[in-house]
């Protein structure tokens, strides 16, 4: 996103850990986050799981150690095989800004890619900057309804174990 400061190292870090693991589709860095229009506190938050409320991606905002296997990456930055995203046939362009990086994800996992999250790449983003920016083309209730028609109303069955 356009609203992401990368810590040093970052893209050299998500290459490892997708070089070194044949079977991992994406991989996505740990995110700081700032929430735009809000206090500018700081936490450390790396993954998300799905769920069957009016968000489909909750924050899960536990501290990552080490590198992780997820049931989902953050469109906010990662970096992804380009023969998984081949394979997939990449980002659905019916989302307009929201939930497009939870429908690659559900792809790429019933495609039997894993997603990780790399605890060495760290990315400060500021959350919501980018999606109402004017012009963004941005529809969140659109995009939730279209990713409901694809994968059913409970995306939690998604989630790993």
């Amino acid at each position: 996103n356009d609203d992401t400061i990368p810590k040093n190292h970052w893209l050299e870090e998500l290459y490892s850990v997708l070089a070194k693991n044949d079977d991992v589709g994406a991989c996505s860095p740990v995110m700081q986050a700032g929430y735009y229009q809000k206090s500018p506190l700081q936490l450390h938050a790396a993954t998300w799981h799905l769920s069957t409320s009016s968000n489909p991606m909750i924050l899960d905002r536990a501290m990552i150690d080490e590198d992780k296997f997820v049931s989902v990456i953050g469109g906010f930055c990662f970096l992804a095989k380009k023969e998984a995203l081949l394979q997939v046939g990449m980002f659905d362009d019916q989302y307009k800004n929201s939930c497009e990086d939870i429908d690659l994800s559900l792809k790429m996992r019933t495609a039997g890619w894993h997603l990780k999250v790399c605890h060495k790449s760290v990315v400060f983003h500021i959350a919501g900057k980018s999606r109402f920016k004017i012009f963004s083309n941005t529809n969140i209730k659109m995009s939730r309804e279209l990713l409901r028609l694809k994968w059913g109303a409970d995306l939690t069955k998604y989630n790993l174990k």
